[in-house]
């Protein structure tokens, strides 16, 4: 699993403050990295709303965005992300982090967060 927002050996930011988090309305990752050789149906499914999305991609150009924003100042939330079907990656998205998450030729996901500190 993937997640952002910690500090060394995994402990939490000290002086974290709530200027230091994602504001209401700001996206939760952005679709990034798509090489020209990957075709196919990229499935999010998010723990944090009802309804999961499917984007097509043809020759590394999606079809739409990934509409996920946060509906709070600093919310967090969840995704599993699935390409052709097959289960790729878990990630989890916290408040301080915005996650840019790439596709490989082969359908891998993989992510990196944009930390706002």
């Amino acid at each position: 699993m993937l997640s952002g927002g910690a500090g060394l050996n995994g402990c939490a930011n000290i002086g974290f403050g709530p200027e230091d988090v994602w504001p209401e309305g700001s996206p939760y990752f952005r679709l990034r990295n798509v090489p020209d050789e990957f075709s196919g149906t990229l499935r999010i499914v998010p723990d944090c709303r009802v309804d999961d999305v499917e984007i097509q991609i043809t020759d590394g150009q999606p079809d739409n965005s990934a509409p996920y924003e946060r509906n709070e100042h600093g919310e967090e939330c969840s995704f599993d992300f699935y390409t052709d079907g097959l289960y790729r990656e878990s990630l989890s998205v916290t408040s301080s982090t915005r996650e840019s998450v790439s596709i490989g030729a082969d359908g891998e996901v993989g992510a990196h967060a944009d930390d706002i500190t």
